[in-house]
């Protein structure tokens, strides 16, 4: 029982250990049994003056499936209001996993909405890094062109420069050789 109820909780959102609901509804018993035996001392009995006066000893254990027959002792007109008081809990049972339900639908639209930016961002650091990769490409294109024009200078040059010297060499030489 106490580990269904710590499910429940965890599935609204509440994370508690079987021990710890175990404990909360023992003392939510002692409570109850403390302010009834005080009521019936003090004579408040029927009346509204304890905490959990509405409270039955019933509501806090579960309901005998096998009878066929209400076992309550209290008059039928409290036990519709026992009843009531069910439905209410239901309805507010109810409520509050429809409004789990709403919170999870906008909590997987925003992980949806934050994936799809995600991607996109994704996306434009992607084309960012291909242009600055054909950047780079240009860049090193054009510089292996500047290279190969002074490489093709310097051979010109150096061409030029030994056909200088070789007829420097040879107007220099004596004739008579």
């Amino acid at each position: 029982m106490y580990e269904r109820c710590s499910v429940k909780l965890a599935d609204m959102g509440i994370f508690h250990s079987a021990n710890s609901c175990r404990d909360k509804i023992k003392k939510l018993k002692q409570d109850y049994k403390k302010i009834k035996d005080y009521n019936n001392k003090s004579g408040n009995s029927s009346g509204e003056a304890g905490q959990l006066s509405g409270l039955e000893t019933s509501e806090l254990s579960p309901p005998d499936r096998n009878s066929s027959t209400c076992s309550s002792p209290f008059p039928p007109s409290k036990r519709k209001r026992k009843r009531a008081r069910a439905d209410n809990f239901i309805d507010t049972i109810v409520a509050m996993e429809d409004r789990r339900a709403e919170a999870s639908k906008e909590n997987e639209d925003r992980r949806a909405m934050v994936s799809k930016e995600i991607r996109e961002e994704q996306l434009v650091h992607s084309r960012k890094a291909q242009e600055a990769e054909e950047q780079l490409l240009m860049v090193m294109a054009r510089q292996a062109d500047v290279s190969a024009r002074q490489v093709e200078q310097q051979n010109t040059f150096q061409i030029g420069l030994l056909g200088v010297l070789s007829e420097l060499v040879k107007s220099n030489r004596p004739s008579s050789l």
